[in-house]
Order: C-alpha cells, then sequence, then structure tokens
C-alpha cells in the first residue's frame, strides 16, 4: 500500500490549523467574559453607593445650622475695662452654637495695644531710626567743628589754617539763626569780607538768591548784610 506522505502533511497542517483557530476564539471568548463580569461589578458597586447615600446622607449637608466655610478671625482692641470684657464674652457666647461639633471653628482675636520699643520694631525702621540719630549727631559735630573754625579765625589767627569744608558749612547755614547766633554771625561777616575771587562772588549770588525768596524777616535781614 502506497501511502502519500504530501497529503498526509496537508491534512496534519489543516487540523493545526484548526486547533489554533479554536484555541484564539476560546481565549477571546474567556476575555469577553472577564470585561463583561468586571463591567457588571462596577455598575453593582455604583449603585450600591448611591442607595447608601440616600439611606445616610451627609451630616454635614443636612444639619441645620450653617456651618462657616473658613476660620474667621475677629480683631478687637482690648482696653483693660469691664465693658469690653463684657463685649468679648458676649460674642463668644453667640460664636459657640457655630462652633458645636466638627468643621472648621470661629475664633475671636484679641490685640493689646501697646507702645513699640526695640523688640517690637522691624529692622528696617530701627536702622531707619539709627541713620537719623547718626545724622543728627555728625550734623551737631559738623556745626561745632564749623563755629570752633570761626572763633579760631578771629582769636587765633596765628594757629588758624583754612578748611574750605567748614567754610563751605558756615556760607551754606549763615541764614539760620538756629545754628548760627547773632555774635556768631557778625563775625561771619568778618570772615566774609576777607573772602576773595570766585567764592566771594557765590556768596553774593547766594544772598541775592535768598533776598528775593519768600523766607522770614531774619533770614532777609542777614542776606541784606551780606551784601552790603
Amino acid at each position: 500500500m502506497v501511502v502519500d506522505i504530501s497529503k498526509m502533511e496537508e491534512g496534519m497542517d489543516r487540523n493545526i490549523k484548526k486547533e489554533k483557530k479554536k484555541k484564539k476564539k476560546r481565549e477571546l471568548d474567556r476575555e469577553q467574559e472577564i470585561e463583561n463580569l468586571v463591567e457588571k461589578t462596577q455598575k453593582h458597586l455604583d449603585s450600591n453607593r448611591k442607595i447608601k447615600k440616600r439611606k445616610d446622607p451627609d451630616p454635614e449637608e443636612s444639619s441645620p445650622e450653617k456651618k462657616a466655610k473658613f476660620s474667621i478671625k475677629l480683631n478687637t482692641e482690648n482696653k483693660a475695662s469691664e465693658k469690653d470684657e463684657d463685649t468679648s464674652d458676649g460674642i463668644k457666647s453667640k460664636l459657640e452654637p457655630l462652633n458645636k461639633g466638627k468643621g472648621p471653628k470661629i475664633i475671636v482675636a484679641k490685640e493689646d495695644k501697646k507702645e513699640e520699643d526695640e523688640s517690637t520694631m522691624s529692622k528696617r525702621k530701627l536702622k531707619a531710626i539709627k541713620r537719623q540719630q547718626e545724622g543728627r549727631i555728625h550734623e551737631t559735630k559738623g556745626m561745632n567743628k564749623a563755629l570752633e573754625y570761626l572763633h579760631n579765625w578771629k582769636n587765633a589767627r596765628d594757629t588758624w589754617k583754612f578748611e574750605k569744608c567748614r567754610q563751605n558749612w558756615l556760607l551754606s547755614h549763615a541764614y539760620d539763626q538756629n545754628k548760627i547766633k547773632e555774635s556768631d554771625f557778625c563775625v561771619l561777616l568778618e570772615y566774609i569780607t576777607s573772602i576773595r575771587g570766585g567764592m566771594r562772588e557765590a556768596t553774593r549770588s547766594s544772598a541775592l538768591k535768598e533776598s528775593g525768596k519768600e523766607v522770614g524777616k531774619s533770614e532777609k535781614s542777614r542776606a541784606s548784610r551780606i551784601l552790603q
């Protein structure tokens, strides 16, 4: 008996293909069943949640009292008087019903007004005060040195030495009675007559400007005396 091998091989190939197709179909059917099961389970869970929510509503939503969503601080001045204490206690008693149960609370904050000292001042403010104090000290030192320079010119000409910065200070503050008193101004007039050159002209032009300004009588008087 002669067996056709080629036909046998073809028959085997067909059988293998059929088995593969069947296996693939079974796998697809199983995946579809799993997806359907997951979908049904999810729907069942969602429905259970809705039913539970209807039976047990949120206590915050069902509460008749309206609760604040945010914590609010009411700043009140503490004046250390019985009236203010009673007012604060009254506010607290009114807020007690709102602070019951869960949720944010309403807080009444008290603030004591106290004078600012170095411990409570900001660093920037302290620096500004320090600079102001240093400026005053520096200005006082400059004034004292300038007046000493003028007195030395008058009384100790042998040891006196010219200092431009002292001269500039005297000329720029010549109209200020608070810094140069009358007796010192008389000495300054003598000093101005000794000045020569461009500085003398600058001093006269400054006096002209000062006399034309809307200033007090004392300033105008000093300016006219410088121009004489």
